[in-house]
C-alpha cells in the first residue's frame, strides 16, 4: 500500500541545531587566540607561550600547557587545554580573577628553581639567564609553579622580568587601580558599581559585569519591619535581615550620598561625614557626652586622622588642636564605643618621644573622665606592653607561611611528625590568643567595673584597630551582622587610618613595614565564630574572601594609608577632576567579585535559624515572661538584656585553633574528599531550607491556601528558594574540606569525590522544579 502521508515537520531540526551550536562553540574555542580577560585600563606587558603549569604538589609530573601573561593587574595563565567546549569557566570563583590568575598585589615572593635548588628573586632586579622553572608564592598561602622548558627563547626572561617589575611597585600611584580609573575616565564609560572584562579577539567570551538597577526576581521578596529601641530614647524602624543587598539597611544607604556626591551601592557607612558619626552616637545614646569635631578639616591638625571624628564633648576643639602637636602623628584620643552603662572605649597615640610634657595628655584624659556619667577615672591599657607588635606579627606570619606552604611533598611529609610543635613555634596562635585576652580584659573593666578604657599605642594604627573591634564585637550584636561588621572595619580601620598598603605590602619601600595585622584580626574573629557559631551573621568563607580581597589592589578600601593620602593621590591624578569625588571601587560592593550564588556562602545558616526563623512560643510562657519583666525595674531589665548580648570568648590555649580554610585550603594532599567542615555547613543550610519549607506548608494547611514557591520565605542561603535555578555548584563541584575553594588545580577533573548534589538526594526539597512544577511538589 502506497503511503500518501507527507510530513512538514523536520524531525531532525533539534539535532541539527544542537550540532550547529557544538560546531560554533568548537570553532570559537579551538581557533581562538589564547588571550587573558582584561579589565579597563589593563594591558599585557609580557607573555611566554608553551608554558607548563604544574599541579600542586605533583612533584612536577602533572600539569597543563598554556600561555603565561603578565599585565599591569595580574599574572594570567591561559590554558591550551580544550577538553571542554564551554567558553565560560564554570569553576571561576571570583569575577575579577579566574582560577589561574594571580593578582600582582597578591604575589609575596618569586623563586627561580633549577636542579632542585630555589633562588629567591629580588624585587626591582632583573634576570639575564634562562629561567627553567618559576615558583610564585602568594599572600593567600597559594603557590603556583610554571615551567618554561618548551617556551621560545627569550620569552621566559621577558615575562619574569615583567612580573618582577610590576608586582612590587615603589609608588602608590603605580598600582593598577589608578590605571583602571584613568581608562574609565578617558573612555567616558564609567558607572559606579560596574566592572567590565574584555577578552582580546574573542567577543564570544566577553563578560559584562554591569550592575543593574533592576532587581532580579530572587530579590523581590517581602520584608518585615521591626521597631528597635535606641538607648537615647525613640525608636528606629529596621527591616528584617536578608542577603547583603536585600536588607533595609542596604536600601536606605543606597539612597544616601556618600563621599560628597558619590553614590555607593553597598550599604556600608563610610564615616567621612559628620552625620555618619552622629547617627552612631544616637544609636548608642551617648551624644551628650561625646561629640563630632571637625577640628581637622583640611587635615590641618593631622594627616593621619580623618577630617571628622568623635571626641569628648567636655573639651573645646581648640584644646585638641593645641594638644595634637604633642602626640605621635597628631593623633589625639578619639572615641570608639560607649556601652549601655556609660563606660566608653577610647583609642589614643603615645606622646611624642621628643617631649617630656604630660600636661596635654592629662588634659585629654580629664576630658574623657568628665564624659563618664559617674566621672570615673579611665583605665589606660598600653598595648605596646600587652599585645604583640606589628613586627612580632610579621615574624610569626613568616614562620606560619613556611609551615603551611611547603615547597614539595617531601617537605610536607618530613615535618608531619612534628607539625604541631612547629605550629606552636610560629607563635601565631599565641599572638591570636593574646589579642583576645586583652579584649576580654578591657570588656571586663567596662562591663563589671564600669570604667572607661583607653587603649594606648605608639601611633594607634595597628593593635588599636584589632582590640577596639574585638571589644565591640564582644559587646554589641549589631557588629556581628554583615553590614555592621563592614561598618566597624570601615570606621576603625579605614577611616581611622590603618596603613593598609604598607602593612599588606602593596607598595615596597626600602625599609619594609609589611605585617598582616588585618589577617590577625580576622583570625581573632574566626576564633570567636567557632566558639559562638550562631552569633555571627557571616560565615568563615566571608572572612576568607575578605582577606583575599585585601590583596586585590583595585579597591579603595585597602588602597590608602589614610583619607589624607587618598585625597592627595586622587588630587594629583590628572584623570580625576574632583579629588573629593572618587571613582575607585569599594570592596563592600561584593557583586563586583561574586555571583549571587557565591554570596550565599557568606551567610551563616545557624545565625539565620536563630534570628530569622519565627518560632512558635506557648502563650502561657509568653505571659509569664512579660509578668516577670514588669516586676523588674526598667534599668535592670535593659542591663540584663545588654548582658545577654555579650559573648565572652574563652582564651585558653587549648581552645585556640588553626584557621584551616584560610591557611591550608591550597594544600591538596591535606584535603578531605567528601568531608570536613563544609559538610556541616551545607547540611545546616539544607536544614534551614527544610524548616522554612515545612513552616510554609503548615501555614498553607491552616489558612487553606495552596503552597507556592513564591510564598515560601527566602533565606538567601546556599539552597535558598530565592535562586531561579539550582546552584551550578550542586552538579559540578566536588566537595572537599576546602570548599568553596579549589585546591586540586588543573588535575581536578581526575578527582573522584562527592558531588554537592548528593545533599539533595533524600531532601524533601525539589531543586529541579520550574515554573510549571505542581504547587504541591514545592
Amino acid at each position: 500500500m502506497k503511503s500518501t502521508f507527507k510530513s512538514y515537520v523536520n524531525v531532525y531540526e533539534d539535532t541539527e541545531n544542537y550540532q550547529n551550536d557544538v560546531d560554533k562553540n568548537a570553532d570559537a574555542v579551538f581557533n581562538a587566540e589564547l588571550t587573558p580577560a582584561l579589565l579597563s585600563g589593563e594591558v599585557v606587558i609580557g607573555k611566554a607561550a608553551s608554558v607548563l603549569k604544574f599541579s600542586s604538589y605533583s612533584e612536577h609530573k602533572q600539569g597543563i600547557s598554556g600561555t603565561l601573561f603578565c599585565t599591569n593587574f595580574k599574572v594570567s595563565f591561559v590554558t591550551a587545554d580544550r577538553s571542554s567546549y564551554d567558553v565560560v569557566d564554570s569553576s571561576q570563583w571570583n569575577r575579577l580573577l579566574k582560577e589561574n590568575d594571580i593578582g600582582l598585589s597578591c604575589i609575596d615572593a618569586l623563586y627561580q628553581v633549577s636542579g632542585g635548588k630555589r633562588k629567591k628573586l629580588v624585587p626591582g632586579s632583573g634576570i639575564s639567564g634562562r629561567v627553567k622553572t618559576l615558583e610564585v608564592q602568594c599572600k593567600n598561602f597559594n603557590m603556583h609553579t610554571f615551567s618554561f622548558k618548551f617556551s621560545p627563547k627569550g620569552e621566559d626572561k621577558s615575562v619574569v622580568n615583567a612580573i618582577l617589575h610590576h608586582a612590587f611597585p615603589a609608588k602608590l600611584t603605580l598600582l593598577f587601580a589608578f590605571d583602571y580609573i584613568s581608562e574609565k575616565r578617558q573612555s567616558g564609560e564609567y558607572r559606579q558599581g560596574s566592572v567590565k572584562q574584555y577578552v582580546g579577539k574573542r567577543p564570544s567570551v566577553r563578560i559584562n559585569l554591569e550592575m543593574s538597577d533592576k532587581k532580579s526576581p530572587a530579590k523581590q521578596v517581602p520584608s518585615g519591619e521591626a521597631n528597635v529601641k535606641m538607648r537615647g530614647g525613640g525608636e528606629l524602624k529596621m527591616e528584617s535581615p536578608g542577603l547583603i543587598e536585600d536588607s533595609g539597611e542596604f536600601r536606605a544607604q543606597k539612597r544616601h550620598t556618600g563621599r560628597r556626591g558619590q553614590r555607593f551601592r553597598h550599604g556600608t557607612t563610610l564615616y567621612n561625614l559628620p552625620t555618619d558619626w552622629e547617627t552612631e552616637l544616637r544609636r548608642l545614646g551617648c551624644e551628650d557626652d561625646w561629640t563630632v569635631t571637625q577640628a581637622n578639616e583640611g587635615y590641618n591638625m593631622s594627616t593621619s586622622l580623618p577630617e571628622c571624628f568623635v571626641v569628648s564633648s567636655r573639651l573645646l576643639s581648640t584644646a585638641f588642636v593645641t594638644a595634637s602637636v604633642h602626640f605621635v602623628d597628631g593623633r589625639v584620643p578619639t572615641w570608639c564605643y560607649t556601652y549601655s552603662n556609660g563606660a566608653s572605649l577610647v583609642r589614643m597615640a603615645s606622646t611624642r618621644p621628643d617631649t617630656d610634657e604630660t600636661t596635654h595628655e592629662d588634659l585629654m584624659l580629664e576630658g574623657i573622665r568628665m564624659s563618664h556619667p559617674r566621672k570615673r577615672q579611665p583605665l589606660v591599657i598600653d598595648l605596646t606592653k600587652t599585645c604583640p607588635l606589628a613586627k612580632d606579627i610579621a615574624t610569626s606570619y613568616e614562620k606560619l607561611k613556611e609551615l603551611c606552604m611547603p615547597a614539595s611533598l617531601k617537605d610536607l611529609w618530613s615535618v608531619d611528625g612534628e607539625w604541631l610543635s612547629r605550629l606552636d613555634s610560629t607563635n601565631w596562635l599565641n599572638d591570636v590568643m593574646t589579642c583576645l585576652q586583652v579584649a576580654v580584659y578591657a570588656v571586663g573593666k567596662m562591663v563589671h567595673e564600669r570604667k572607661t578604657v583607653v587603649i594606648k599605642e605608639y601611633d594607634s594604627r595597628d593593635m588599636s584597630c584589632i582590640i577596639s573591634c574585638l571589644v565591640q564585637l564582644i559587646l554589641d550584636p549589631t557588629y556581628r551582622t554583615i553590614i555592621g561588621f563592614q561598618n566597624l572595619i570601615q570606621r576603625e580601620w579605614v577611616t581611622m587610618c590603618h596603613k593598609y598598603p604598607d602593612r599588606l605590602g602593596h607598595v615596597r619601600y626600602t625599609e619594609t613595614e609589611e605585617s598582616p595585622v588585618f589577617l590577625m584580626f580576622l583570625d581573632c574573629v574566626w576564633q570567636m565564630l567557632q566558639q559562638f557559631p550562631s552569633s555571627f551573621a557571616f560565615s568563615e568563607t566571608y572572612l576568607t574572601a575578605l582577606w583575599d580581597s585585601a590583596q586585590v589592589a583595585i579597591f579603595e578600601t585597602f588602597l590608602f594609608n589614610s583619607p589624607h593620602q587618598a585625597f592627595t593621590a586622587i588630587r594629583n591624578n590628572a584623570a580625576v577632576n574632583d579629588p573629593r569625588h572618587t571613582d575607585f571601587l569599594s570592596v563592600w560592593d561584593w557583586s563586583q567579585q561574586f555571583e549571587e550564588e557565591q554570596l550565599s556562602l557568606f551567610m551563616n545558616p545557624l545565625y539565620t535559624a536563630k534570628h530569622d526563623i519565627p518560632v512558635r512560643t506557648d502563650t502561657t510562657t509568653q505571659r509569664e515572661s512579660c509578668t516577670n519583666l514588669e516586676n523588674k525595674s526598667e534599668t535592670s531589665a535593659q542591663e540584663e538584656q545588654h548582658e545577654t548580648d555579650i559573648i565572652i570568648p574563652e582564651t585558653t590555649a587549648a581552645l585556640i585553633r588553626l584557621w584551616s580554610q584560610c591557611y591550608l585550603r591550597w594544600l591538596a594532599p591535606l584535603q578531605i574528599i567528601g568531608g570536613g567542615a563544609p559538610t556541616e555547613y551545607l547540611q545546616q543550610c539544607l536544614l534551614v531550607e527544610e524548616i522554612l519549607h515545612l513552616q510554609n506548608k503548615l501555614r498553607s494547611l491552616e489558612s487553606a491556601t495552596p503552597v507556592t514557591k513564591e510564598t515560601r520565605p527566602t533565606s538567601h542561603l546556599f539552597f535558598s528558594s530565592g535562586f531561579k535555578h539550582t546552584p551550578a555548584k550542586l552538579s559540578k563541584d566536588v566537595l572537599t574540606s576546602s570548599f568553596p575553594f579549589s585546591p586540586i588545580g588543573p588535575s581536578s577533573r581526575s578527582i573522584l569525590g562527592t558531588p554537592l548534589s548528593v545533599y539533595m538526594e533524600k531532601s524533601i526539597l525539589n531543586f529541579k522544579m520550574n515554573d510549571e512544577t505542581n504547587a504541591s511538589d514545592t
